[in-house]
């Protein structure tokens, strides 16, 4: 997998380029005229352009107004073709998420893309004959073997370059023109390796202090269990285990504060609350016992102590504050209004995600590496599920993964999941 695409420099610069990609003369036309950006209007420009370039080349006369707008046209064209080759070759799919439409697609236009390379520099030679040594082959001819010679690095043309200023143009094909050979030859390869399918991560979106979360998260578990018919290569949690192995022996406590809270509450509504204390690290173990557990936060420090400490006595204020907001009282059927106001409160995400993000996406990928397999689990926060740029979920569909996301929320689950197992709402 591409773990380089959650580097921020590679995520810079491609945001770099596809700012270029929108901005050439297609990509304005494109963004103009919506019914133009098709995968058809894109070989038809390309071709268009190519065709320009080879009759520019034997019938435009130079030193011509004619001749001049068609040097500007060649040096636009040229630009576009270097920055889409930039994002065909390396950047596609981290800004840009449209697929490509086929690989040998794509070698076609980049081939055609070369061949207005060599005519358009070749028109270019044309308008400084006086720049080049002469010979007694057709100066026309002597140009577009000139030219294809320093685009290719092939062959021995009949002129050369006698001046500063024709070596300068000269340079600047040959460096464009490896990179076009380079870049056919890249995806030509791509094109020939067999398909992969790409790793599949099922995703429960959960709100960490829910009461009722825990109960679909096993019933989610439970039923990607029998759909899937064999167990996945890991279940990524979103703790650090030893941080976890702490929180998790306070569920006692928990039960105690509540019931001392609230003396008069059902057996039922205390053991939600104290079930649901850090559920999301180990609900899985009871239907995927041997299944290796990656700790997402691992090494995740916390610089105030009280948080583990006094998490219990913590942990049942907010209940209280959720029956207080719902002027409910201390029961189970309080349970379900609870568990809304638990999603009710998980607010804005912040634009970009967090550095949690980047750990979680790359702690992911590299599970998959040692694991193998074709397809694991994840249980996180719900912003960490989200398709905006930046966040864990997002991250990975831009490094290849299949990600499908189950919102555990009562309004998305209980409306179909609990109904029909096997149904998802996926974000």
């Amino acid at each position: 997998m591409d773990n380089d695409l959650t580097s921020p420099l590679v995520t810079k610069l491609a945001v770099a380029v596809d700012s270029l990609r929108r901005n050439t003369p297609h990509g304005i036309i494109r963004r103009i005229f919506r019914r133009l950006d098709t995968d058809p209007s894109i070989e038809g420009w390309v071709l268009f352009f190519t065709f320009l370039s080879v009759l520019a080349f034997f019938f435009v006369p130079t030193r011509t107004p004619f001749g001049k707008l068609i040097v500007l046209v060649a040096i636009l064209r040229l630009y576009e073709i270097l920055v889409n080759a930039l994002h065909a070759t390396i950047f596609h799919g981290i800004v840009d998420k449209k697929k490509i439409a086929g690989y040998r697609r794509i070698v076609i236009l980049l081939i055609a893309n070369f061949v207005e390379v060599v005519f358009w520099f070749g028109y270019f030679y044309r308008w400084i004959p006086t720049q080049f040594t002469t010979s007694g082959v057709s100066f026309q001819l002597s140009m577009l073997s000139y030219s294809f010679s320093t685009a290719t690095g092939v062959g021995n043309p009949p002129i050369s370059a006698k001046s500063d200023w024709s070596v300068v143009v000269s340079f600047v094909e040959s460096s464009l023109g490896l990179f076009m050979i380079v870049a056919v030859l890249a995806k030509f390869v791509s094109s020939l390796a067999p398909t992969q399918i790409p790793r599949q991560i099922e995703i429960a979106a959960i709100s960490h202090f829910d009461p009722l979360c825990k109960d679909r998260l096993v019933h989610w578990l439970s039923a990607l269990r029998d759909r899937q018919g064999k167990p996945p290569s890991f279940v990524a949690v979103e703790w650090d285990e030893q941080q976890f192995a702490e929180i998790r022996f306070q569920r006692l406590s928990v039960r105690m504060i509540a019931q001392e809270r609230w003396p008069k509450a059902s057996e039922g509504f205390i053991t939600s609350l104290s079930e649901s204390v850090a559920f999301e690290g180990d609900s899985h173990i009871g239907i995927f016992p041997e299944t290796p557990t990656v700790w997402l936060d691992r090494g995740r420090e916390i610089v105030d102590p009280t948080v583990i400490t006094k998490y219990a006595p913590d942990r049942v204020a907010v209940y209280a504050s959720y029956l207080e907001r719902q002027n409910a009282t201390a029961n189970e059927a309080s349970l379900p209004q609870m568990s809304l106001e638990a999603w009710n409160r998980l607010g804005e995400r912040p634009p970009g995600g967090t550095d949690r993000d980047i750990a979680f996406s790359a702690a992911v990928s590299d599970a998959f590496e040692e694991e193998g397999g074709d397809w694991a689990i994840a249980i996180v926060g719900a912003n960490h599920a989200s398709d905006e740029p930046g966040y864990m979920r997002e991250r990975l569909d831009r490094a290849g993964f299949h990600c499908i996301v189950t919102e555990l929320s009562p309004q998305c689950y209980s409306a179909f999941s609990w109904r029909r197992p096997g149904m998802r709402r996926d974000l």
